[in-house]
């Protein structure tokens, strides 16, 4: 595409705007550099051309100009008329070319997912698979698997989801190399979902890899995959700096080519790891970057992107002490993703949920909440979604574990299965053992509180602060980053806290910091 545009680049322009078939070239490898201004131009240039011609092969250009058209939405994260412009190249027995038949189906399996139609996006790509396997390249194919793995993860049917993004990393690296375009798009969606089942080496790799060929490329979804699961990633090897560092890079794509729900899903992290780090101020100031006045729309893009910004709406609450409006903004989450069917996002809204009952002493409701969302995640295979929810979650899954253990499960409840609740806490020692946010889950573990800090310690403190990282800290005192972490742990033991911003508080409480 780049090579291509490199060429064209060296021809006569003044030539140019009146060749309508290199035109739609021109347009094809801009849109799918995520170039849309020169793309739209290109179109542009076609339509003023064949607007009074009216011979087959004109008509032909036009219809393709309407599925770049469509193309160029859909990168955009727009599906108002992306259905209407591709519909003609979906009928029962059409006359057109493979290529732009399998494109077509692709946008509209796009768009059948981000209105719910989960069903019929898996049939879409059903009828597709013929056109993809006559049409010239993998591009098409490995478009449609990662979509109809979209729609299967979206349902929670991981194992289909992984099935559908295999075959799309085969695709690729068969069909286009394994740096290509196609990989790196179908490896962040396989990535994201090794992550989500626990998988955190395996994900990396194919993350890291998708990153460092480009992640600016494809749907929206694909670039959220990236950005967001490679910042929880490093955050779980120790490394806050470079989990900043993702987050900030999804951030600046996301104001480049003005995609919303990449903005809100980043920030939604981005505000997650400043409270985890202790730090309410700097998370109010994300929020404060997201619209005041969430707009509502009819499609999953509009309410996905709503979504995030309740979210980040109701944590700040919820750290702010303020329960019950944390509980309106989550119920709200909850009933609109229920409604649709999005099975991925209602399970994840009943976790929030379980968390904030929790944090607000109803224990009983907490449970309530929590229950029906590990028994979707048993079922599915969910890890990540459970323990990245934070020790009030893990406090309700420890409870359930010895319920079940000593066999006084809570009445009207589904069981969840003991080797899952297992699985999650045993992951979760894992984490707590090289996380950059230490994990304390067990209160009886702890050192007594009165137990006193030495001079070290107190240092570190003073550092956390001001606000440094734990690198900031290690070159300031002359350590490395795992003694620093050492250290905190034991700050964190003694003093009884779980994270870094409850440390400071607690020991300005006892009298150690000023």
């Amino acid at each position: 595409m780049a090579t291509l545009l490199g060429l064209v680049n060296k021809l006569p322009q003044t030539l140019l705007p009146g060749r309508p078939g290199l035109q739609i070239a021109i347009a094809w490898a801009n849109c799918l550099l995520q170039r849309a201004q020169p793309a739209q131009t290109a179109l542009d240039h076609v339509r003023a051309t064949l607007v009074s011609v009216a011979d087959d092969t004109s008509r032909e250009i036009l219809g393709e100009a309407d599925v770049v058209q469509a193309c160029i939405d859909v990168y955009g994260d727009r599906i108002d008329r992306a259905a209407i412009l591709v519909a003609p190249y979906l009928a029962d027995d059409p006359s057109y070319r493979p290529w732009p038949v399998a494109v077509s189906s692709n946008i509209r399996t796009f768009v059948d997912i981000h209105t719910f139609a989960y069903d019929t996006a898996k049939t879409r790509q059903q009828w597709a698979n013929a056109f993809h396997e006559t049409t010239h390249g993998p591009f098409p194919a490995v478009y449609g698997r990662c979509f109809a793995g979209l729609a299967a993860f979206a349902q929670l049917d991981l194992v289909t989801a992984g099935r559908l993004y295999k075959e799309a990393v085969v695709l690729a690296r068969g069909g286009a190399g394994g740096k290509s375009h196609a990989a790196r798009m179908a490896g962040a969606l396989l990535g994201r979902l090794y992550y989500e089942r626990g998988d955190i080496n395996a994900a990396e790799r194919l993350l890291e890899e998708c990153h460092e060929l480009g992640a600016e490329s494809g749907v929206a979804d694909f670039m959220i995959a990236t950005y967001s699961t490679l910042a929880r990633i490093k955050v779980l090897r120790g490394d806050v700096e470079d989990a900043w560092s993702f987050l900030n890079e999804g951030e600046e794509a996301a104001s480049q080519l003005s995609l919303p729900r990449l903005s809100a899903a980043v920030d939604h992290e981005r505000l997650r790891l400043h409270l985890d780090l202790g730090d309410i101020r700097s998370a109010q100031n994300v929020l404060a970057r997201q619209v005041e006045d969430i707009e509502r729309g009819d499609d999953g893009i509009a309410m996905a992107t709503r979504h995030y910004q309740l979210a980040m709406r109701a944590r700040i609450m919820s750290a702010q002490g303020d329960y019950e409006g944390a509980l309106r903004l989550l119920s709200e989450i909850l009933q609109e993703s229920s409604s649709v069917a999005w099975r991925y996002a209602e399970t994840t809204a009943r976790v929030e949920l379980a968390v904030v009952l929790s944090l607000g002493g109803d224990s009983d409701a907490a449970i309530r909440a929590a229950v029906p969302a590990l028994v979707a995640g048993a079922r599915s295979g969910l890890v990540r979604t459970m323990i990245d929810a934070g020790p009030e979650l893990l406090k309700i899954i420890r409870g359930l574990r010895d319920a079940s253990r000593c066999r006084r499960w809570p009445a009207n409840l589904p069981t969840v299965p003991s080797d899952y609740l297992y699985k999650l806490l045993t992951a979760t020692h894992i984490d707590a053992g090289r996380a950059a946010i230490p994990i304390i889950d067990r209160p009886g573990e702890r050192n007594p509180p009165e137990e006193p800090l030495n001079a070290r310690e107190i240092d570190i403190l003073r550092l956390l602060n001001c606000g440094l990282s734990n690198k900031e800290i290690a070159r300031s005192l002359g350590l490395t980053i795992n003694t620093v972490k050492w250290y905190l742990k034991n700050i964190y033991a003694k003093l009884g806290v779980a994270r870094r911003g409850e440390s400071v508080a607690e020991a300005r409480r006892r009298g150690f910091l000023p």
